[in-house]
């Protein structure tokens, strides 16, 4: 039978189990601090900037079609240092220094980023060493900057920022994690309250009878504790012992009158 809850009823029903979905927040909450903090790798990202100079006969071309002429430009150069060309000898380079890196590593840890309507570009590197991360963007930089002006018609490039060691971790994001591990808990504990109120089968007020069912109620049960439950027990069975007194005390008088 297909039931609509309406917000009351929602929050009665979470107000009624609101320990499962504490619990079940608190479970997602560690959940989340174990994944980050022993499960999921600390990873440091370093970041070149460098700013290309148009080729010369494209300088002199009309103005209207300076932005659009930068743009394709620029996303060509931000090919050309995922390139093979650029990724190999970034590769060799690397490992000379004791860093061994493929050209699938490297291109997994690379990104390059662009502001809009700019010649300047970013290369950012990514890796689970800090020093690593720096070596790697310096030296893809490096290697774009020497190939590209031998493969590309290139005026000029110029690396403008160097990388650096970064100090801080830029993943896992340990508050985002925690929020996210907050809320899958309480969306769970949610579901599990609802489960077991689908499987609880009990009728629990008198409008369940007469608006889903379509019954008449024809009497009422009042609700007695235990105590109280007790106390009746009591004052029965004292009840009984007083009449059992009393009718043996009649059938003694009856006996002696005999």
């Amino acid at each position: 039978m297909e039931q609509n809850i309406n917000i009351d009823e929602f929050y009665q029903i979470i107000k009624k189990h609101w320990r499962i979905v504490l619990n079940s927040a608190i479970v997602g909450v560690i959940l989340a601090l174990i994944v980050t903090f022993v499960v999921m790798t600390p990873k440091y990202q370093s970041q070149t900037q460098i700013v290309a100079t148009l080729p010369k006969q494209q300088q002199a071309q009309d103005t209207n079609n300076d932005v659009t002429a930068n743009l394709q430009l620029v996303n060509t150069y931000k090919e050309f240092v995922m390139g093979d060309v650029v990724l190999e000898k970034s590769s060799r380079d690397l490992k000379r220094i004791g860093i061994k890196r493929s050209t699938n590593q490297l291109k997994k840890s690379l990104q390059v980023t662009q502001p809009q309507n700019s010649l300047m570009f970013t290369i950012k590197a990514k890796d689970i060493n800090r020093y690593d991360a720096k070596a790697i963007a310096n030296i893809v930089a490096y290697e774009f900057q020497k190939n590209v002006q031998k493969y590309l018609n290139v005026n000029k490039i110029s690396i403008i920022s160097k990388a650096q060691v970064p100090q801080k971790p830029v993943s896992p994001k340990k508050g985002l994690n925690i929020l996210i591990g907050l809320v899958v808990g309480i969306v769970c504990g949610i579901g599990l309250v609802f489960l077991v109120e689908m499987r609880d089968l009990t009728i629990k007020d008198e409008d369940f009878i007469t608006d889903k069912l379509g019954l008449t109620v024809i009497g009422h049960v009042a609700r007695i504790s235990q105590q109280q439950l007790q106390q009746t027990t009591n004052a029965r069975d004292f009840g009984m012992d007083q009449k059992n007194r009393k009718d043996n005390e009649v059938t003694t008088r009856r006996g002696r009158n005999i």
